[in-house]
């Protein structure tokens, strides 16, 4: 480490000798040329700040080569900037079509070549299959001709003088190196809803360790070649008389190349045009084969949501009350239906709803090479009403999709994979549970031991309806298990409020504890345990057993939890779920089940438990547990199904859906036929009804944002 940061060290002293040199010997007059050498110059040494920072705090990968590279190529870059008034003294006097044809021809093929450079940057830190580019060619074309564009505009927004141009190539290799760790930590690709979520993202940082391996070194040194290149771009000298029309016309121009962009971008759909992937219920796989930019562009060009074909408000209403209707005179109407609801409106059971951070039964891939049987729950919730399967829509990531789909009873699979209706939309006018429980008398809380701001909960959790919101502020100095406050504290905090008034209570609580990522190495000896690493690999193996580890903490802290509600002198409803799997999940998953159909592979990484049980013996309940599986979307109106709560049109059409295609989430439905569809399967036996639950999610969603 010390050598690694002399070597830096050696670098920026010798920037600053060239540039003590060429303030002794530089001739120019031109205050703009001198201020574009000492630009070019200062970038330079601020790329060795950078990266002795990175040497100092320890974040290089062991084994990691090539570190050096970057503070030579540094210097050596620093070394020719110079030339640049050489250049332009010499072109100034050329005859003015001759300079004008040699800036164009120069400044076209610079502009070419770094967006070459710019498809390496934003590729070579994370792409497994970019050293085998000829499998996808054609998408690194359009990568290129995506770089090229957004090249050009900065090269004309920084009026030709090359700073913009650097800039968007720092961006572009901020972006490798970002979707490089979020790759490694959650298995997962930044989205464009990620962009609105970057305060989120710090937040949870500090729970993964950044190191910066070979490939990135190579890279950086990559990067400030080809900025070394971008001080070439020399615009023509202008007469002093003319500057403020010369740089009039420059912005001018400027101003064209974005709308032209823009034209473009809201013309011109990727999907449709290159048929790249929208649906992107795979988004790694889809990344690393179609490349990042053309990816990244197809979902942002995805994100408004589109109006279902044939809808018509008045259509979707009478699809609500048909099925509302339907509901009423088959699944209400039972002896229990009616029970159930006698005793709800009698004794008004407060509900709590547990969210379980990536809570996930890992055994469905098997022992795990460790005699590993799955979680102690729901199994030991032998009393509870009802269990099963849930299908979320996100894996490794993603926490706030989950409690949209449970709070709201809205599918992702209609709104898109790569969205964040949390950070996207405003949700004051949509239907909720903390709403619907409000409106009934009771009183609303959400509880996470995290930051606030994460996910924009602080506005969104307002806006659905919740009367409180207790976040991490109110866990201060209480004890952590892994990633943050344990969840016997967080539960804590549920019978706190449950206890603190006579009003019946709807409380969501987030948990924090088991949070990734998995390489924290701080659990008790208890905890730990030895996961064979026989066909994935040790790092994978290493991270199962530090995550199973946390799944046994929280079977206790659920236990206890639930002995604590057992003894509490008020009836409680609860939902227990998790949230989604571990981001490593898809490698068991590929180890233990290769060569299956894409869909229902990739359906079994989306799988999590739950179980919804009571405190008390509720009115029509079955004498054993109903096991049921479903999509998160439908859980909420489950549960007020079995304990009587008074449902929405939209929750009783939601239950008669559920009748005939169980499942749903972004990747896909299970059809009445138990198979799982894509949604634009026009084989399936169930394609128009699916079609309606568009239109209805449409009319109750969208139109209400």
């Amino acid at each position: 480490m010390v050598l690694g940061i002399l070597v830096y060290l050696a670098s920026l002293v010798g920037i600053g000798c060239v540039a003590g040199a060429y303030h002794h010997f530089s001739s120019s007059d031109e205050r703009s040329v001198k201020a574009g050498v000492y630009g070019w110059l200062a970038l330079f040494a601020i790329f060795d700040l950078m990266l002795i920072a990175v040497v100092a705090t320890g974040s290089v990968a062991p084994g990691a080569i090539h570190t050096k590279l970057p503070a030579l190529v540094a210097l050596a870059c620093a070394a020719v900037v110079p030339l640049r008034t050489r250049v332009i003294a010499w072109q100034s006097s050329l005859p003015v079509s001759a300079d004008r044809t040699l800036r164009v021809l120069r400044d076209t093929l610079l502009l070419l070549v770094l967006s070459a450079v710019g498809v390496v940057l934003i590729e070579r830190p994370w792409n497994y299959m970019f050293n085998n580019w000829s499998l996808f060619y054609i998408w690194l074309v359009i990568s290129f001709v995506i770089a090229l564009i957004l090249l050009a505009n900065l090269y004309f927004i920084g009026m030709r003088t090359g700073a913009g141009v650097a800039l968007g190539l720092f961006t572009l290799f901020g972006f490798g190196v970002a979707q490089h760790f979020v790759m490694q930590f959650k298995g997962a690709c930044i989205m464009p809803s990620d962009l609105l979520s970057l305060g989120t993202a710090a937040a949870v940082a500090g729970g993964y360790e950044f190191q910066f391996d070979s490939t990135m070194f190579t890279t950086f040194a990559l990067l400030i070649a080809a900025c070394g290149l971008c001080a070439w771009f020399t615009a023509a000298p202008v007469a002093r008389e003319v500057r403020k029309k010369s740089f009039i016309a420059r912005g001018s121009v400027a101003v064209c190349s974005l709308l032209i962009t823009a034209l473009l971008f809201n013309t011109v759909n990727l999907s449709r045009t290159f048929h790249t992937d929208e649906r992107c219920w795979s988004p790694l796989n889809v990344y690393s084969s179609q490349s990042f930019l053309p990816s990244f562009i197809t979902l942002t060009q995805a994100l408004p949501l589109e109006k279902p074909e044939q809808y018509s408000p008045d259509g979707a209403d009478k699809l609500i009350t048909d099925h509302a209707s339907s509901y009423d005179k088959s699944l209400g109407d039972t002896r229990e239906a009616k029970a159930a609801r006698k005793q709800f409106a009698d004794k008004q059971p407060s509900v709590v709803v547990v969210m379980n951070e990536t809570y996930s039964d890992l055994s469905i891939y098997g022992d795990l090479n460790c005699g590993y049987t799955g979680p102690r729950f729901p199994a030991e919730a032998t009393d509870a009403l009802m269990s099963g399967t849930l299908y979320a829509s996100v894996c490794g990531g993603g926490t706030a999709n989950s409690e949209f789909e449970m709070l709201t009873g809205n599918t992702m699979g209609f709104i898109g994979a790569g969205k964040t209706p949390y950070t996207l939309y405003k949700l004051p006018r949509v239907e909720s549970l903390p709403r619907q429980f409000s409106n009934l008398g009771y009183d609303t809380t959400a509880i996470h031991a995290n930051i606030g701001e994460n996910f924009n909960r602080n506005v969104t959790y307002d806006a659905l309806g919740f009367d409180q919101f207790i976040t991490v502020d109110e866990f201060e100095h209480q004890e952590e298990f892994h990633a943050g406050v344990t969840d016997a504290n967080s539960y804590a905090e549920v019978l706190k409020v449950l206890k603190g008034s006579d009003k019946p209570q709807f409380i969501f609580d987030l948990t924090m504890a088991n949070h990734g990522g998995y390489t924290l190495d701080n659990l008790p000896e208890e905890y730990m345990c030895t996961v064979g690493a026989e066909g994935v690999g040790e790092d994978i193996a290493d991270q199962t057993a530090e995550y199973l580890g946390c799944i046994q903490k929280a079977g206790e802290d659920l236990s206890a939890f639930l002995d604590d509600l057992r003894k509490l002198d008020r009836p409680v409803a609860v939902v227990f779920y998790g949230d989604h799997q571990p981001a490593f999940a898809p490698s068991w998953n590929d180890v233990m089940y290769p060569g299956e159909e894409p869909l229902d592979h990739v359906q079994r990484t989306y799988e999590t438990p739950y179980f919804i049980w009571a405190n008390y013996d509720v009115a029509g309940a079955a004498h054993k547990t109903v096991e049921r599986d479903m999509g998160i979307n439908s859980l909420g109106a489950t549960l007020g199904q079995l304990i009587g709560v008074p449902l929405t049109d939209v929750q009783k059409a939601t239950l008669d859906v559920r009748e005939t295609i169980p499942a749903i989430n972004a990747n896909g439905y299970m059809g009445s036929d138990g198979a799982w569809h894509d949604f634009d399967d026009a084989e399936s036996p169930d394609a128009s009804l699916v079609h309606d639950m568009q239109v209805m999610q449409y009319r109750t969603f969208v139109e209400r944002l």
